[in-house]
């Protein structure tokens, strides 16, 4: 029987490895390639993983824990008496300035992680300045809008738990409907408007995008701004 099934599964192997698709995808993990490099030196990590990565989760984390810390700590209650909308437009300026500064700081890890990989296969660096600087400034700013978009959402729900329960399953049930279509050989096309897919587009770097750099920004702006319009709102309604 397993003499018999041995042939099938290599039959499937063969044809999987003949997949166009599947040769590209080798092809472009070639360490010379300008494009394997950008795609090391991309701090959010949607060019190499089709889900979360540590650098969107610790920008959820952020986003979350900086608003809902003055909730749970008491804090709120006398900020928010001289002006509700001023602290919360206060709270999202510093959640955008910290994550962009963590953001920042993010780059030179992946700078001296891409040089030990290129020391490693003797190879020379490819990569043009200006085209690494924008790669880096796309990143950023998808990340900073990213965790607005949980700073939002934590407004709107005021607790950092309901909060992380709303964006976990967001972001949670892209990664598993992705993963299934992508295993029964759908196009994962009609997901590139959720946020892990968006941040991919918007740095530009993947091997599979669905819709260009600009798209991709405006839909990280727009479930930013969507979610801190709402969060604002509700803040205004509050009953302290």
């Amino acid at each position: 029987m397993l003499m018999g099934f041995l042939p099938k599964l290599l039959e499937i192997q063969e044809v999987q490895v003949m997949d166009p698709q599947a040769q590209q995808m080798l092809q472009m993990l070639d360490p010379k390639l300008e494009i394997f490099q950008l795609q090391m030196l991309d701090i959010t990590g949607s060019s190499q993983s089709g889900g979360l990565v540590i650098s969107q989760i610790a920008a959820v984390v952020l986003g979350v824990i900086l608003v809902a810390g003055n909730f749970r700590h008491g804090a709120v209650v006398w900020k928010v008496l001289q002006g509700r909308l001023r602290w919360g437009l206060n709270i999202l300026g510093a959640t955008a300035l910290c994550t962009a500064s963590i953001a920042a700081l993010s780059c030179f890890g992946t700078l001296g992680v891409t040089g030990v990989v290129t020391s490693l296969y003797g190879v020379d660096w490819n990569v043009q300045v200006g085209e690494l600087l924008l790669v880096w400034v796309r990143g950023i700013l998808s990340l900073t809008l990213l965790a607005l978009a949980c700073a939002g959402v934590t407004l709107a729900t005021r607790s950092g738990g309901l909060a992380a329960a709303v964006i976990g399953g967001v972001l949670g049930a892209e990664v598993i409907i992705g993963t299934i279509m992508t295993l029964a050989h759908y196009d994962a096309k009609y997901l590139s408007w959720m946020p892990s897919h968006a941040i991919a587009a918007a740095v530009g770097v993947g091997n599979d995008l669905s819709y260009g750099i600009g798209a991709g920004l405006l839909c990280c702006i727009g479930w930013a701004l969507v979610a801190c319009l709402v969060g604002c709102l509700r803040l205004r309604t509050y009953n302290l």
